[in-house]
């Protein structure tokens, strides 16, 4: 039985995890306004990471809201990527966007995901 929730397990939170994942060596694919880059790992299960710029999004409620509606769209749809692997989701625009929309591309991106692993 599969759970839709985003455990402890599931954040990408080891720093020498994200050094390697942004080693520069990995792939990445790009639907505006997300980047995802991502790596294969030995744990059991996918693990991600959120950033949004502090550049582009001064105010933190801004960056929590992006932040939010990235994960609640991974939590909904993370049973695309089959592989486990780490994923970091990166904000690249400068304005807000509606929750579908971050959602559509979310998926976009974890369809990419999945055909490269296989």
């Amino acid at each position: 039985m599969t759970t839709n929730g985003l455990s402890r397990e599931e954040r990408l939170k080891s720093l020498k995890a994200i050094e390697a994942l942004f080693s520069g060596t990995n792939p990445s694919a790009t639907a505006f306004p997300l980047k995802v880059i991502w790596r294969k790992n030995s744990e059991r299960t996918s693990r991600l990471l959120v950033s949004v710029s502090k550049r582009h999004h001064k105010r933190a409620v801004a960056r929590n809201r992006i932040k939010r509606q990235v994960r609640e769209a991974y939590r909904l749809h993370k049973n695309i990527v089959t592989t486990p692997c780490d994923i970091a989701f990166l904000w690249l625009s400068k304005e807000l966007c509606p929750s579908p929309l971050v959602h559509h591309k979310v998926v976009t991106l974890l369809q990419k995901v999945s055909c490269a692993d296989s």
